[in-house]
């Protein structure tokens, strides 16, 4: 039961666009300057991955229920996907929904507050994602661990 008072909430911010490339930590200084130029840097609680080292974001415990408390802090939409595992939208801005689906994406709304409740079942790093190539490309991912 994702309402449970055991099931951990972990937060994640979905931040950047033409915001200040300094405020993306832990990326390389000149990576960051010329992906800026390029139209900006977008982030994952506030940490732009612009390679292929992805340090995951959080550790789950296998077996373990989620939830996945998300903030879109862009004035974009953003397509959140995450590899390995469905997940379910559970509610909205604060409202829960009367009807969860299962789903390997959501469609967040600029500014809009999400929670995502999923179970950590397969081990393994699994991205977690913008599916806007653009803005995954520009550092809008991470990956998530479960042990």
């Amino acid at each position: 039961d994702f309402a449970a008072r055991d099931a951990p909430r972990l937060s994640i911010q979905f931040g950047g666009g033409m915001r200040d490339p300094k405020l993306a930590r832990g990326a390389d200084v000149e990576a960051i300057r010329r992906r800026f130029a390029q139209g900006g840097i977008w982030t994952v609680n506030d940490h732009a991955v612009l390679g292929h080292v992805h340090h995951p974001l959080f550790e789950l415990a296998r077996g373990r229920s989620y939830v996945l408390a998300l903030d879109n802090d862009t004035a974009f939409h953003h397509p959140i996907h995450l590899h390995g595992m469905p997940f379910l939208v559970l509610a909205r801005d604060g409202r829960r929904l009367p009807r969860a689906e299962w789903r390997d994406t959501a469609i967040m709304r600029p500014g809009e507050k999400i929670d995502l409740g999923l179970v950590a079942e397969t081990p393994g790093d699994w991205m977690f994602h913008c599916h806007i190539l653009e803005h995954q490309d520009a550092g809008m991912m991470t990956t998530l661990r479960i042990s």
